[in-house]
């Protein structure tokens, strides 16, 4: 937080004390923009509940009295919200229904992260929630983690319109534009996914299991191919034992997805 003030760069989702905002504003070309940084409590790692600094939890009850407060304040207020399952592109039906309650409060655009693979676009009462953009920067020994995209957000006046612009991390863990083919076939899975956000919450619930291990399952064989093609196989063996240490994980978190 010092390095960062030090150099003169704004920063939010964090409290420094129980009077810090909540919001980070910034004015541009005139117009008054709010960012609002939180993350889903599972995914703080923090034990002292009344220390500072403190994340800001997308859970905290106030959270949207505040966003309404602010919504109304400026121009436009963007969420930034890190939750969802990792390597599963689509949101838990609880995350989903978190998201959408931002909007309720007054987001103009809500942007999640956490997942590390590529998400989807969900329209909810004619705003953005963008579910996850991959991964940027980003050693994920995967093919699915190694593609990404940068979200552009254009504001004219009340209308918000956006551009996606694919990237691609090589084996030099560099970021580039994806090559045309790359690009389409990126662009084809984010719509795929955004087509499931059509279903109303009921549906996407009950749905909701079969394509977390199917997506899970995909994103171990990805991964496994990856292995195979890059690494020895000493290496592998040695990932294998290592991540095997995270099935009881995300034993969990299945159980969990069905709630």
């Amino acid at each position: 937080m010092d390095f960062l003030s030090n150099c003169g760069i704004l920063y939010g989702g964090l409290l420094e004390d129980e009077s810090s905002p909540v919001a980070l504003t910034v004015d541009i070309l005139g117009k008054k923009f709010a960012f609002i940084s939180c993350a889903v409590d599972y995914c703080i790692k923090d034990d002292q509940m009344y220390s500072f600094p403190k994340i800001i939890s997308a859970n905290w009850r106030s959270l949207p009295d505040i966003l309404r407060e602010v919504s109304l304040e400026c121009d436009y207020t963007v969420v930034l919200v890190h939750g969802g399952n990792e390597m599963i592109p689509y949101p838990e039906p609880d995350f989903r229904i978190l998201c959408q309650s931002f909007v309720d409060a007054g987001a103009d655009v809500v942007i999640s992260h956490h997942p590390h693979v590529l998400g989807g676009l969900h329209q909810y009462k004619g705003k953005y929630i963008f579910f996850s953009l991959g991964d940027f920067i980003f050693d994920g020994e995967s093919g699915l983690r190694r593609n990404g995209l940068v979200l552009s957000l254009i504001f004219d006046d009340r209308n918000i319109s956006y551009e996606l612009h694919p990237t691609v991390i090589n084996n030099n863990l560099t970021v580039e534009l994806a090559s045309y083919k790359l690009k389409t076939l990126i662009k084809k899975k984010w719509c795929n996914v955004s087509d499931v956000f059509l279903l109303d919450s009921v549906k996407y619930k009950k749905q909701y299991t079969y394509r977390y291990v199917g997506s899970f399952i995909y994103f171990q064989v990805d991964r496994l191919v990856f292995l195979l093609k890059h690494k020895n196989f000493s290496y592998i063996i040695s990932f294998l034992l290592r991540k095997s240490l995270l099935v009881p994980f995300y034993f969990r978190r299945f159980f969990f997805s069905r709630n």
